[in-house]
């Protein structure tokens, strides 16, 4: 059950996260000595996009990494930092995290409210039966 709940938790927090354009030229949202943790879109001025890892600013690049931590094609980019119009980061959205949960919640108590509403009708049309049917006596086992 704990792992159903864990799946559930990180479904909902996963998905309900938004790419937010960062303001004022494109590379002064990553600094050369914090860099930028998690994953980071580069906007290109083309339209195109890449999103990369850890990074940071090198001189006149944006350096980073192709994958997460945790990929095992993980590789070293980099970008002009002339070539990039903007820069997002994902951030969670907690006004569409909530209305996810409260939904998820309000499916859940309907389900098992349904579920336990058709249990009780079964039980009482069960006991109704057993009832109304005739029990042998014990003078008639004998």
């Amino acid at each position: 059950m704990r792992r159903k709940v864990t799946a559930l938790i990180a479904v909902t927090t996963t998905a309900c996260t938004s790419w937010h354009v960062q303001p004022g030229p494109a590379p002064s949202s990553i600094s050369a000595e914090n860099g930028a943790r998690g994953a980071v879109r580069l906007n290109f001025r083309g339209g195109a996009f890449a999103d990369i890892y850890d990074a940071r600013l090198i001189g006149d690049s944006i350096v980073g990494m192709s994958a997460p931590a945790t990929s095992s094609t993980r590789e070293r980019v980099a970008y002009a930092t002339s070539d990039v119009e903007s820069v997002a980061t994902k951030q969670v959205a907690v006004g569409r995290t909530v209305l996810a949960v409260a939904a998820i919640a309000l499916a859940v108590l309907i389900i098992v409210g349904s579920a336990s509403a058709s249990s009780s009708a079964s039980n009482s049309t069960n006991s109704s039966c057993a009832s109304a049917a005739p029990r042998p006596s014990a003078t008639a086992l004998a």
